[in-house]
C-alpha cells in the first residue's frame, strides 16, 4: 500500500481523485510549480497528517482533502487564490488555519465539521466565504473578518452557541453578524 508520494518538478496539476482513499498515504512532497490540486485528489487519506503546499499553488479543488482524519497541519502558500467547496470538510484533527495573502475565495463547506479547529486567521484581500464554510467547527469561538470581505454565505459560522464575529464598525462583517444573529464586536 502506498505510504508516500514525491512528485517531479514541472507538474502543474494533480488530477481528480488521483490518490483518493489511499488509507496508508502519510507523506506527500508537492513539487515546485504545482498550480492546481484537483477535486477529491486526496480525499479519505486517513494517515495523512500534514501538508505543506508549494509557492505558486493557485487552487485547491473541491473535496481535495475531505475526511483526512489525521490531517492536523496545513501550510498554505502566499498567492493561493481559491480553496474549493468541501476542500477540508471533516478534517477532525485540524486545529489552526492561517490563510495566506492573496486568497480571495473560500468555498462552500470548505472547513465544515473540522471539530478541533479553534483558530482561523483570515488575510486582508479575502472577498468571499461560502455557505457553511465553518459550520459545525465546534471548537471555533470567534473570528475576525478583514474589511475586504464582500460576501459571507449562509450559516458560515453556525453550530456553536456562543460565537463572536470581530470586524470594523459599519463594515460588511457587522451587517452579516446582525443578519445571522451572531455576536459582533468592533476591533
Amino acid at each position: 500500500s502506498l505510504s508516500s508520494v514525491a512528485f517531479l518538478d514541472g507538474l502543474k496539476t494533480i488530477g481528480e481523485s488521483a490518490f483518493s482513499s489511499c488509507d496508508a498515504l502519510s507523506s506527500v512532497a508537492f513539487p515546485d510549480g504545482l498550480e492546481t490540486i484537483g477535486d477529491e485528489a486526496f480525499e479519505d487519506c486517513d494517515a495523512l497528517s500534514s501538508v505543506a503546499f508549494p509557492d505558486g499553488l493557485k487552487t485547491i479543488g473541491d473535496e481535495a482533502f475531505e475526511d483526512c482524519d489525521a490531517l492536523s497541519s496545513v501550510a498554505f502558500p502566499t498567492g493561493l487564490e481559491t480553496i474549493g467547496d468541501e476542500a477540508f470538510y471533516s478534517c477532525d484533527a485540524l486545529s489552526s488555519v492561517a490563510l495566506p495573502a492573496g486568497l480571495e475565495t473560500i468555498g462552500d463547506k470548505a472547513f465544515r465539521s473540522c471539530s478541533s479547529l479553534s483558530s482561523v486567521a483570515f488575510p486582508d484581500g479575502l472577498k468571499t466565504i461560502g455557505d457553511e464554510a465553518f459550520r459545525n467547527c465546534s471548537s471555533l469561538s470567534s473570528v475576525a473578518l478583514p474589511d475586504s470581505i464582500q460576501s459571507v454565505g449562509d450559516a458560515a459560522f453556525m453550530g456553536r452557541h456562543s460565537f463572536v464575529l470581530y470586524g470594523s464598525a459599519g463594515s460588511f462583517a457587522e451587517e452579516y453578524a446582525k443578519k445571522q444573529g451572531l455576536d459582533f464586536r468592533a476591533r
